[in-house]
């Protein structure tokens, strides 16, 4: 996105512009320049994919609009999933074009939101989980004593809903009078945060300094770190 914001991409236009032999206009449309924005959003070819956007009405296009301008509305007007989406889809539209500028063949443009939206929802279901932190707190022996499910109202990444789950299980803790406690979690990261007392992250650093803050009232609690394992444990 960087580079098409910047007009780095080597469109058909461009290249005239530079002087490297071609007519420079688009060649789904063989009317118009093939401009960035012109390329991926604006040519009446790409109907089809503006008409299966749903929130493509969203969004204000004029002809000749600078695609650095066309972002920041889209980031303006946009959720946050659907600028994701709005990435992937000109990401797969310029792959489309490439294919038929250097003759590979003529993908059909109407599956590129819906191939977009496949791509972008893998990656985010490997990359984030699915808004749901976890805690258990245990006796020494390992029996349960309290359990808790947190319903989050947004994606986050795992190490948020980790420290989460730490956050939400030692509150449970000192809400019931079980102090001190040991903490031990799967999660390393969430224990080197710990240890470390800061966060650059800033998602997650406000838990952290939070859960810190619990430690710092409390000596004799601590937190470690277990492998293997699939929740966040308090041993009372």
């Amino acid at each position: 996105m960087w580079h098409a914001s910047h007009h780095w991409l080597p469109t058909l236009a461009y290249l005239d512009k530079r002087g490297v032999p071609a007519n420079g206009l688009y060649p789904r449309c063989h009317s118009q320049n093939e401009t960035m924005s012109h390329a991926l959003w604006g040519c009446r070819a790409l109907l089809t994919v503006r008409a299966r956007c749903s929130f493509s009405k969203k969004l204000v296009f004029i002809d000749g609009m600078h695609f650095h301008d066309f972002m920041l509305d889209c980031s303006q007007s946009l959720r946050s999933y659907e600028v994701e989406l709005l990435c992937v889809i000109f990401w797969r539209l310029w792959f489309c074009r490439n294919q038929l500028v250097h003759n590979l063949g003529n993908l059909d443009l109407g599956e590129v939101v819906n191939w977009a939206t496949i791509y972008l929802d893998e990656w985010r279901s490997i990359h984030f989980v699915d808004s749901v932190s976890t805690s258990r707190n245990g006796d020494a022996s390992g029996k349960v004593k309290m359990a808790a499910v947190r319903k989050l109202t947004a994606m986050v990444s795992l190490v948020v809903a980790e420290a989460l789950a730490v956050n939400c299980g030692i509150q449970m803790a000192m809400e019931a009078g079980l102090v001190p406690f040991q903490i031990e979690t799967d999660s390393l990261q969430v224990v080197n945060l710990m240890r470390a007392g800061s966060s650059t992250f800033e998602d997650v650093s406000p838990i952290i300094d939070e859960i810190s803050g619990f430690l710092r009232s409390m000596p004799c609690s601590s937190i470690d770190h277990i492998s293997g394992m699939e929740t966040m444990w308090l041993i009372l």
